[in-house]
């Protein structure tokens, strides 16, 4: 999207605080363990996508269930949709 100008990216993500089975305080920081043993700060949304192409890019914070469907009100329509979240029928659905 950066090297051809087109398109923006869409992403739909619970805080680490929301989808943890626990969480670590460390004073002045938590980090938040999920289910799958993964350990995220409260700050690791979104870590890895560069400053340089942000432009193109929205993060929403929140449950799937609830983001999702207003922001494909707005939007439209979309060319593309990827999943990878929780893998079962009711959730995908």
């Amino acid at each position: 999207m950066h090297e051809n100008g087109k398109g923006h990216l869409y992403s739909v993500d619970l805080p680490p605080k929301l989808a943890a089975t626990r969480e670590i305080d460390y004073g002045s920081t938590h980090s938040y363990q999920l289910a799958d043993g993964q350990s995220h700060d409260e700050f690791s949304v979104g870590y890895f996508v560069p400053d340089s192409v942000k432009t193109r890019w929205t993060l929403i914070l929140g449950h799937a269930h609830k983001e999702l469907p207003p922001l494909l009100d707005k939007l439209g329509k979309i060319d593309m949709f990827f999943h990878d979240s929780l893998h079962t029928f009711e959730h995908m659905k």
